[in-house]
């Protein structure tokens, strides 16, 4: 009984630790390559927020998101793991085919525990992103 009343909760702050990192490197990732897609297609690529994994239709990124040359699909990111909220200040992205983006932006990814094990994905004008501890949720 011991061992259970100490192992268990720690257990579950595990698990939730580990559902926020993949999330965040999930995002992390799919936006490094959506950059890169664009540099090397030299074409403008949009990241946008989606419910249906083929258009870009929805509210908030923990739906999932496709990454798009125009009105081609080119890669899907599926949806977060249950209980992870990923949210920005746009739902969508483009990335120029110098590997830009028009503006400076953030996401945030988040759990029910809120703030206090939220992480942050920075993304600079042009077009660098990285990920790291945060203390809000967006």
């Amino acid at each position: 009984a011991i061992v259970a009343s100490i192992g268990i909760p720690n257990y579950r702050t595990l698990v939730l630790n580990n559902r926020i990192t993949s999330s965040t490197n999930g995002m992390l990732g799919f936006l490094q390559l959506a950059r890169s897609e664009a540099v090397t297609r030299r074409a403008s690529i949009t990241v946008c927020a989606s419910s249906n994994q083929a258009s870009c239709t929805g509210s908030n990124w923990e739906a999932g998101a496709v990454m798009l040359q125009g009105a081609t699909l080119i890669k899907v990111l599926p949806p977060a793991s249950n209980g992870v909220q990923i949210r920005g200040a746009s739902n969508t992205l483009t990335y120029r085919s110098d590997g830009t983006l028009a503006a400076a932006t953030s996401i945030s990814v988040c759990d029910s525990r809120g703030a206090d094990s939220s992480r942050l994905i920075s993304l600079t004008f042009i077009g660098q992103a990285s990920s790291g501890a945060h203390n809000a949720c967006l």
